[in-house]
């Protein structure tokens, strides 16, 4: 069963796209598509919620019957009609392609799909105003692509495409290895830190976390060994005895543990 709330959360609003009618075409047939609506007369349903309240009547228009069998629009139909109502001429197609850009979290590749497709739409006269540097404009967010682009001197689009694509794959390869060294890095760095200051009899009775199974008495021995060295009734800073855990300012210290006043 279909989740209205999801599909109306979902849908693209025309009001959103402006002249670029294709895309936002696009986008409701793949919504259709993804939640499974087939029927024409839910399809023309929610075709009259994306659209403005003066075009649902151009979509209403549209509607035949014949021997009490509604017949509802095609895709075609409906954004033809829409096109016509909204005067949206081949003109205004070729600008809504110079000034497409990609989106933040769209790929190069879904990008140039889209690219090619609005493309491939124009008239012929405008295709031959649309050049390299229009699709540079378009992608020029990505970094690293564009550049590549640019190095590359491509001279048509297919070629600019191509050479778009390789370069996003290599990069989310290179970071995709950084990320797994640094990963591996960090771990190493974690495993072998030892502050040599534990070393210093001030820390006897006080183990690392890691080394919890080391054996108590060990520690009580030395421990007592320590205080009895010291005059009785005198206080020795760094020796705390109310508290399980000690921890340090400075941020390569590690957390510790006293054993001798965890078992008091």
């Amino acid at each position: 069963m279909v989740d209205a709330t999801k599909v109306k959360r979902d849908l693209p609003y025309l009001c959103d796209y402006g002249k670029d009618i294709d895309s936002w075409m696009e986008d409701f047939i793949s919504v259709m598509e993804i939640h499974d609506i087939q029927e024409p007369s839910r399809i023309f349903v929610w075709l009259k919620v994306a659209v403005e309240a003066d075009i649902k009547n151009v979509l209403k228009s549209l509607c035949t019957s014949h021997n009490n069998v509604k017949r509802y629009p095609t895709y075609k139909e409906v954004q033809s009609a829409i096109e016509d109502y909204l005067e949206i001429k081949p003109g205004d197609k070729c600008s809504v392609l110079k000034t497409l850009k990609i989106k933040q979290n769209e790929t190069i590749k879904s990008f140039n799909y889209k690219y090619l497709t609005l493309y491939h739409r124009l008239e012929r006269d405008f295709m031959k105003i649309i050049s390299v540097d229009d699709y540079l404009n378009s992608i020029k967010k990505r970094v690293y692509p564009h550049s590549q682009v640019i190095l590359a001197e491509c001279e048509t689009l297919s070629e600019a495409f191509k050479v778009a694509e390789k370069a996003e794959k290599a990069e989310r390869r290179t970071l995709e290895s950084t990320e797994t060294n640094n990963i591996s890095m960090v771990y190493q760095n974690t495993k072998n830190t030892r502050n040599v200051l534990l070393n210093h009899p001030l820390y006897r009775g006080l183990v690392d976390d890691d080394n919890v199974n080391i054996n108590h008495s060990n520690f009580n021995n030395s421990y007592s060994n320590y205080v009895q060295e010291k005059p009785i009734g005198r206080s020795y800073p760094g020796i705390p005895r109310n508290y399980e855990n000690v921890y340090f300012n400075n941020s390569n210290f590690r957390s510790i543990r006293c054993y001798y006043c965890k078992q008091m």
